[in-house]
Protein backbone atom coordinates (compact mmCIF):
# COMPACT_ATOMS: atom_id res chain seq x y z
CA UNK A 1 0.00 0.00 0.00
CA UNK A 2 1.55 3.47 -1.23
CA UNK A 3 1.53 6.08 1.55
CA UNK A 4 0.21 10.03 0.55
CA UNK A 5 2.77 12.94 1.06
CA UNK A 6 1.19 14.11 4.63
CA UNK A 7 1.78 10.01 5.84
CA UNK A 8 4.83 9.94 4.70
CA UNK A 9 6.12 12.72 6.17
CA UNK A 10 4.09 12.18 9.55
CA UNK A 11 6.36 8.78 9.89
CA UNK A 12 9.32 10.18 9.01
CA UNK A 13 8.95 12.88 11.74
CA UNK A 14 7.93 9.73 14.23
CA UNK A 15 11.15 8.40 13.04
CA UNK A 16 13.35 11.29 14.02
CA UNK A 17 12.07 11.68 17.27
CA UNK A 18 12.54 8.10 18.05
CA UNK A 19 15.95 7.87 16.90
CA UNK A 20 17.37 11.37 16.68
CA UNK A 21 15.77 13.32 19.67
CA UNK A 22 16.89 11.29 22.76
CA UNK A 23 15.57 14.52 25.07
CA UNK A 24 12.05 14.28 23.55
CA UNK A 25 11.78 10.65 23.25
CA UNK A 26 12.22 9.73 27.31
CA UNK A 27 9.07 11.85 27.64
CA UNK A 28 7.23 10.04 25.19
CA UNK A 29 8.07 6.38 26.31
CA UNK A 30 8.67 5.74 29.83
CA UNK A 31 11.65 4.03 30.73
CA UNK A 32 11.09 0.37 32.14
CA UNK A 33 14.65 0.34 33.85
CA UNK A 34 15.43 2.18 37.04
CA UNK A 35 18.16 4.31 37.13
CA UNK A 36 20.43 4.09 40.04
CA UNK A 37 23.13 6.42 41.38
CA UNK A 38 26.02 5.15 42.90
CA UNK A 39 26.76 7.00 46.17
CA UNK A 40 29.63 6.32 49.01
CA UNK A 41 28.02 4.88 52.45
CA UNK A 42 27.67 1.45 52.08
CA UNK A 43 24.56 -1.19 53.08
CA UNK A 44 26.80 -1.85 56.23
CA UNK A 45 25.43 1.76 57.38
CA UNK A 46 21.57 0.83 56.56
CA UNK A 47 21.40 -2.45 58.01
CA UNK A 48 18.88 -2.73 61.29
CA UNK A 49 19.08 1.05 61.84
CA UNK A 50 16.41 3.26 62.90
CA UNK A 51 15.22 4.99 60.25
CA UNK A 52 12.91 7.54 59.09
CA UNK A 53 11.12 8.21 55.82
CA UNK A 54 10.95 11.47 54.76
CA UNK A 55 8.91 11.65 51.32
CA UNK A 56 7.04 14.36 48.80
CA UNK A 57 4.53 13.70 46.66
CA UNK A 58 2.03 15.60 44.97
CA UNK A 59 -1.07 13.61 45.58
CA UNK A 60 -0.70 14.32 48.87
CA UNK A 61 -0.45 18.34 47.98
CA UNK A 62 -3.34 18.51 46.47
CA UNK A 63 -5.89 21.52 46.80
CA UNK A 64 -9.60 21.09 47.43
CA UNK A 65 -11.01 18.22 44.58
CA UNK A 66 -14.30 18.73 46.31
CA UNK A 67 -15.28 19.87 42.54
CA UNK A 68 -13.46 17.76 40.14
CA UNK A 69 -14.52 14.47 39.07
CA UNK A 70 -12.76 10.90 40.19
CA UNK A 71 -11.56 10.25 36.77
CA UNK A 72 -9.80 14.08 35.92
CA UNK A 73 -8.09 13.41 39.49
CA UNK A 74 -6.47 9.25 37.93
CA UNK A 75 -6.75 11.11 34.97
CA UNK A 76 -3.69 10.14 32.36
CA UNK A 77 -1.81 13.98 33.20
CA UNK A 78 -1.69 12.42 36.96
CA UNK A 79 -1.03 8.81 36.80
CA UNK A 80 -0.73 8.10 32.96
CA UNK A 81 -1.40 4.30 32.22
CA UNK A 82 -4.21 2.00 33.14
CA UNK A 83 -1.63 -0.34 35.26
CA UNK A 84 -0.73 2.56 37.09
CA UNK A 85 -3.53 2.86 39.83
CA UNK A 86 -1.76 4.56 42.54
CA UNK A 87 1.37 6.87 42.87
CA UNK A 88 4.11 5.26 42.10
CA UNK A 89 6.16 7.27 45.24
CA UNK A 90 3.74 5.75 47.65
CA UNK A 91 4.21 2.42 46.34
CA UNK A 92 8.31 3.06 47.56
CA UNK A 93 7.52 4.45 50.06
CA UNK A 94 5.29 1.46 51.88
CA UNK A 95 8.23 -0.84 50.59
CA UNK A 96 10.53 0.72 52.99
CA UNK A 97 8.03 0.51 55.26
CA UNK A 98 7.54 -3.12 54.84
CA UNK A 99 10.74 -4.34 55.14
CA UNK A 100 12.08 -1.78 57.81
CA UNK A 101 9.06 -0.77 59.73
CA UNK A 102 10.27 3.01 59.29
CA UNK A 103 8.15 5.83 60.72
CA UNK A 104 7.35 8.42 57.64
CA UNK A 105 7.36 11.87 57.46
CA UNK A 106 5.34 13.44 54.14
CA UNK A 107 6.36 17.17 53.46
CA UNK A 108 3.34 19.07 52.92
CA UNK A 109 3.24 22.49 51.83
CA UNK A 110 1.10 24.60 53.91
CA UNK A 111 -0.88 26.08 50.82
CA UNK A 112 -1.85 23.20 49.11
CA UNK A 113 -0.74 23.09 45.25
CA UNK A 114 -3.66 23.25 42.29
CA UNK A 115 -5.65 20.24 42.50
CA UNK A 116 -5.15 20.56 38.49
CA UNK A 117 -2.40 19.11 37.05
CA UNK A 118 -1.46 21.65 34.01
CA UNK A 119 -1.88 24.63 36.89
CA UNK A 120 0.16 22.83 39.61
CA UNK A 121 3.54 22.43 36.74
CA UNK A 122 3.07 25.97 36.24
CA UNK A 123 3.32 27.13 40.10
CA UNK A 124 5.40 24.46 40.62
CA UNK A 125 7.96 26.10 37.90
CA UNK A 126 7.55 29.56 39.43
CA UNK A 127 8.30 27.93 42.91
CA UNK A 128 11.62 26.63 41.68
CA UNK A 129 12.58 29.43 39.59
CA UNK A 130 11.90 32.44 42.11
CA UNK A 131 13.65 29.70 44.69
CA UNK A 132 10.28 30.44 46.60
CA UNK A 133 10.63 28.89 50.61
CA UNK A 134 7.29 27.68 51.02
CA UNK A 135 6.10 27.18 54.22
CA UNK A 136 5.28 23.64 55.36
CA UNK A 137 2.11 22.13 57.04
CA UNK A 138 3.50 20.67 59.65
CA UNK A 139 7.09 20.78 61.78
CA UNK A 140 10.37 19.45 60.50
CA UNK A 141 10.59 16.49 62.81
CA UNK A 142 13.29 16.27 65.36
CA UNK A 143 15.61 13.88 63.81
CA UNK A 144 18.46 13.31 66.14
CA UNK A 145 16.45 9.43 66.88
CA UNK A 146 17.06 8.71 63.80
CA UNK A 147 20.38 6.99 61.74
CA UNK A 148 18.88 6.93 58.50
CA UNK A 149 16.64 8.72 56.45
CA UNK A 150 15.63 7.48 53.38
CA UNK A 151 14.69 10.68 50.87
CA UNK A 152 12.29 10.07 48.68
CA UNK A 153 11.15 13.15 46.26
CA UNK A 154 9.95 13.87 42.56
CA UNK A 155 11.78 15.70 39.94
CA UNK A 156 9.95 18.41 38.78
CA UNK A 157 11.48 20.97 35.81
CA UNK A 158 14.74 19.12 36.57
CA UNK A 159 14.90 20.38 39.90
CA UNK A 160 13.91 19.01 43.45
CA UNK A 161 10.28 20.80 44.29
CA UNK A 162 10.08 23.83 46.16
CA UNK A 163 9.20 22.23 49.28
CA UNK A 164 11.24 19.65 49.61
CA UNK A 165 14.26 22.28 49.29
CA UNK A 166 12.24 24.07 52.55
CA UNK A 167 12.87 20.79 54.55
CA UNK A 168 16.82 21.01 53.26
CA UNK A 169 16.78 24.16 54.76
CA UNK A 170 15.43 23.64 58.15
CA UNK A 171 16.05 20.01 58.61
CA UNK A 172 19.09 19.06 61.15
CA UNK A 173 20.62 15.92 59.03
CA UNK A 174 24.57 15.86 60.70
CA UNK A 175 25.94 13.08 59.20
CA UNK A 176 23.06 10.64 59.13
CA UNK A 177 22.95 8.10 56.25
CA UNK A 178 20.60 8.99 53.30
CA UNK A 179 18.71 6.91 50.83
CA UNK A 180 17.32 8.70 48.25
CA UNK A 181 14.57 7.83 46.00
CA UNK A 182 12.14 8.85 43.86
CA UNK A 183 10.48 10.21 40.37
CA UNK A 184 10.82 11.63 37.11
CA UNK A 185 9.88 12.05 33.92
CA UNK A 186 12.83 11.78 31.55
CA UNK A 187 15.73 13.72 33.97
CA UNK A 188 16.83 11.08 36.46
CA UNK A 189 18.50 12.48 38.90
CA UNK A 190 19.56 14.99 37.11
CA UNK A 191 22.24 16.95 39.50
CA UNK A 192 19.62 17.21 42.48
CA UNK A 193 22.08 14.51 44.39
CA UNK A 194 24.69 16.88 44.82
CA UNK A 195 22.02 19.49 45.27
CA UNK A 196 20.74 17.88 48.79
CA UNK A 197 24.25 17.38 49.88
CA UNK A 198 25.09 21.22 49.07
CA UNK A 199 22.21 21.57 51.96
CA UNK A 200 23.12 19.12 54.17
CA UNK A 201 26.51 18.37 53.48
CA UNK A 202 27.25 16.40 56.39
CA UNK A 203 25.38 13.50 55.39
CA UNK A 204 26.40 10.10 53.72
CA UNK A 205 24.26 8.97 50.87
CA UNK A 206 23.91 5.26 49.38
CA UNK A 207 23.19 4.96 46.51
CA UNK A 208 20.07 6.37 44.73
CA UNK A 209 16.88 4.49 42.96
CA UNK A 210 15.10 6.47 40.60
CA UNK A 211 12.07 5.39 37.76
CA UNK A 212 10.31 7.58 35.48
CA UNK A 213 6.94 8.28 36.81
CA UNK A 214 4.37 6.59 34.32
CA UNK A 215 6.40 3.10 34.81
CA UNK A 216 3.57 -0.01 35.66
CA UNK A 217 2.92 0.26 39.89
CA UNK A 218 4.59 -3.38 39.64
CA UNK A 219 7.50 -2.93 37.52
CA UNK A 220 8.65 -0.07 40.29
CA UNK A 221 7.93 -2.60 43.31
CA UNK A 222 9.72 -5.35 41.69
CA UNK A 223 13.27 -3.23 40.70
CA UNK A 224 12.82 -1.33 43.85
CA UNK A 225 12.76 -4.23 46.32
CA UNK A 226 15.58 -5.53 44.39
CA UNK A 227 17.81 -2.23 45.39
CA UNK A 228 16.36 -2.33 48.88
CA UNK A 229 17.45 -5.90 49.26
CA UNK A 230 21.16 -5.07 48.20
CA UNK A 231 21.02 -2.33 51.17
CA UNK A 232 19.09 -4.56 53.64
Amino acid sequence: MRMNKKKAWLVAALLVLATGAGTAWHFLVPRRTADIVQGTASAATVQGKKSLIVYFTYSENMGDTSGMTADAITSASLHGEKVIAEGNMQVMVREIQKKTGADTYSIVAKTPYPAKFEDMTQLAKRDIQEDRVIPLKDPVPDLSGYDVIYFGSPIWWYNLPAPVRTFLREAKMGNKTVVPFGIHRGSGFSNNLSIIKQFQPGIQMTDGFTMDAKTPNQDVRRQFDAFLEKLL
